[in-house]
């Protein structure tokens, strides 16, 4: 009996701790989606700016990449997974709500990401697109990707990626590591965007 009763006071205090972690995982991901739509914001307001591929690399790169450990620690640290299953019967929409908020959250990570693989020096409709921008800021986009999704990670685990979004991102480490390789300079255009010279500036200055 007392072994018995043990048993049902160690599952209680586990109850207590799983309805605690909820809230605590909740906010946490609330702060992350904040966090990512000022950056998405940030990110439109500054096309001309973040042309510059230094410039891009320093105000995008760099606070993508700490969303994206951000979002890698609140995975690592929260049992989302177990918080989904465990729910009990009468909290389904408790479940419901936990686990689109793991899944927005993921999608959401995933998605500034490819963000910062089309704006900047990379903008255009197509994201890893790396024929027109030059070997250097190939180089960056490549050391990036390297450090935000490194090769012997599993992504769908540490930031609950798809199959398919890892993929994705693959891909694009395979055609930047291929432009990388070419040493080859941005295109007339590209370089024009890069540098700030385009036509109205050219104006500007007669």
């Amino acid at each position: 009996q007392q072994q018995q009763q043990q048993q049902n006071r160690t599952q209680e205090e586990e109850d207590k701790k799983e309805a605690s972690i909820a809230p605590q995982a909740q906010a946490e991901m609330k702060h992350l989606q904040k966090r990512i739509r000022n950056v998405q914001e940030s990110i439109q307001l500054s096309t001309a700016s973040i042309a510059n591929p230094s410039v891009w690399e320093a105000n995008v790169l760099n606070a993508v990449r700490n969303c994206i450990q951000e979002w890698r620690a609140i995975v690592n640290h929260y049992p989302l997974s177990e918080l989904e299953d465990n729910v009990g019967e009468g909290n389904t929409q408790e479940s419901s709500t936990s686990s689109s908020s793991s899944t927005k959250s993921s999608l959401a990570v995933y998605m500034l990401l490819q963000l910062s693989m089309q704006c900047g020096p990379l903008q255009g409709g197509k994201p890893g697109y790396f024929k027109r921008c030059g070997s250097a800021v190939a180089k960056m986009a490549l050391r990036f990707l390297e450090s935000v999704l490194p090769s012997n990670e599993d992504a769908t685990v540490t930031l609950r990626f798809t199959t398919k979004q890892v993929d994705a991102v693959a891909k694009w480490k395979v055609l930047a590591d291929k432009a990388a390789q070419a040493e080859k300079e941005p295109s007339k255009s590209a370089l024009k965007k890069q540098t700030g010279k385009n036509k109205k500036n050219k104006k500007k200055n007669k």
